[in-house]
């Protein structure tokens, strides 16, 4: 009886503790890039920010090396929406959807990041890798306009964490 409470608070505490309210997901241009404005086909870099505001700490799913491929271009957990002039050209798109080969990924102890109160994770990712086998080639952002831009983190049975909406300028 002790054990099935102690599955069950566990378990409302990890549905309670990755939440949005507790969890700050920012994500901004490169210093380069502060007014937002890229050339058509260049390389967009953004810098990546996970927060814990949560006064407990959170485990978040944050795959970022595989056996097979080694250091990877950004976490395996890790989508993206883009739209563009009010039409949504991907939604929860990420180019790991697409390998064509057999790769099964699993999380690992060394893939659950703790985050206790006020710790982060910074990354810099690439949104050309994250688009990439969608068109092919590393150009998905190639015509002139606003882009806006939101990243997601998920990963099968923990809730989804998506960042502020970022509006990017290709010109």
């Amino acid at each position: 009886m002790k054990t099935l409470l102690t599955l069950i608070l566990l378990i409302i505490f990890h549905l309670n503790a990755f939440s949005e309210k507790n969890i700050s997901f920012k994500i901004s241009p490169l210093k380069s890039y502060l007014n937002k404005t890229y050339k058509i086909n260049s390389i967009i870099k953004l810098r990546c920010v996970i927060t814990n505001l949560n006064k407990k700490v959170v485990i978040i799913p944050f795959k970022e090396n595989d056996i097979y491929h080694g250091k990877l271009p950004y976490p395996t957990s890790m989508s993206i929406t883009v739209k563009y002039r009010n039409s949504k050209l991907l939604d929860d798109y990420s180019s790991y959807a697409c390998w064509n080969q057999l790769t099964i990924f699993q999380l690992d102890h060394n893939d659950k990041k703790q985050l206790k109160y006020g710790d982060k994770i910074t990354r810099i990712i690439q949104l050309n890798h994250i688009v990439g086998c969608k068109t092919k080639n590393d150009n998905f952002f190639n015509k002139k306009g606003y882009y806006f831009i939101q990243l997601h983190i998920s990963w099968r049975n923990f809730k989804k964490i998506s960042s502020n909406i970022l509006r990017i300028n290709i010109n």
